[in-house]
């Protein structure tokens, strides 16, 4: 929900700004771009504003990996089933030609999921718990 209301925040911000943009001709002309158009300026400013968005993007990755570790501790706490979730991730995994072990830096800054052996790893965790709950 968090990650829905920043994600909403954040684009509505983004709309809000190319507001403003799209009637600012010196904007046009720094990318020289002869006609004042509402589609050159929103592809501009979606290409143009990575180099702001830079740092933000391993920020909100987190924030959905967080999401999706707790999604699947909710999955296998409440089915008790690891096995079929461990076998649909790698089943995943392998259907979509995913790495299963890519660069720890690459994936940090990309991915907006744990990979599939973190995800697998915390996977066994939970169910090391649950087998053992006093070993907490």
């Amino acid at each position: 929900r968090n990650f829905m209301i920043l994600s909403s925040v954040l684009r509505l911000g983004g709309f809000f700004v190319v507001s403003f943009l799209v009637l600012w001709r010196e904007f046009y002309q720094a990318f020289n771009i002869a006609d004042m158009s509402h589609h050159a300026a929103l592809i501009v400013f979606t290409v143009a504003s990575e180099v702001f968005t830079f740092m933000l993007n391993p920020l909100l990755n987190l924030l959905s990996r967080k999401n999706e570790y707790e999604a699947d501790a909710f999955s296998v706490e409440n089915t008790g089933d690891s096995a079929s979730m461990k076998s649909s991730l790698f089943k995943l995994t392998k259907d979509n030609l995913s790495n299963l072990t890519p660069h720890p830096a690459y994936s940090f800054y990309h991915y907006s999921h744990p990979t599939t052996s973190e995800r697998v790893r915390a996977i066994n965790k939970i169910s090391q718990k649950n087998k053992n709950p006093n070993a907490a």
